[in-house]
């Protein structure tokens, strides 16, 4: 099996793709494989460009060949930009090939804890004043 994990923002993506990576030799004893291709670091983000430029091909050939290496275990890739619908559907037709079944799993969080969280990590970084108002009069119409 392919699973291709989802993290909406802000719903642990980033801890669970820590686990993914700093287990690979634990995991793999239980036969998961956190797959490489196309990964930087903890994630599959760097993919997410190429795909949408239509220059994922090989890269996408790199995952399809890295599977099929290991025919026996459940393979993993991640990443919470996989959220962005044109990104699942380009990822979806490139993994076409792929000789297993595909599982999405995909972690949501209700739109106001979204919100929240959001304005918090933004505050947090620096990258907005902290005002509620005004970053929910901008914030609530991406919701929809």
């Amino acid at each position: 099996m392919l699973a291709i994990h989802i993290g909406s923002p802000k719903t642990g993506t980033t801890a669970i793709q820590g686990v993914l990576k700093g287990n690979s030799g634990l995991l793999a004893e239980r036969g998961y494989h956190y797959v490489q291709a196309g990964r930087t670091n903890i994630s599959h983000n760097s993919l997410v460009k190429p795909l949408l430029k239509g220059r994922a091909e090989e890269t996408l050939c790199a995952i399809r060949n890295e599977v099929a290496a290991h025919p026996a275990a459940t393979h993993v890739i991640s990443s919470e930009v996989f959220f962005q619908p044109a990104v699942a559907q380009r990822l979806a037709d490139g993994l076409v090939g792929v000789n297993k079944p595909i599982k999405i799993v995909v972690y949501l969080r209700r739109p106001d804890q979204y919100a929240e969280a959001m304005y918090k990590q933004k505050v947090k970084n620096g990258r907005i004043d902290p005002d509620p108002e005004q970053f929910l009069s901008t914030f609530l119409p991406q919701l929809s």
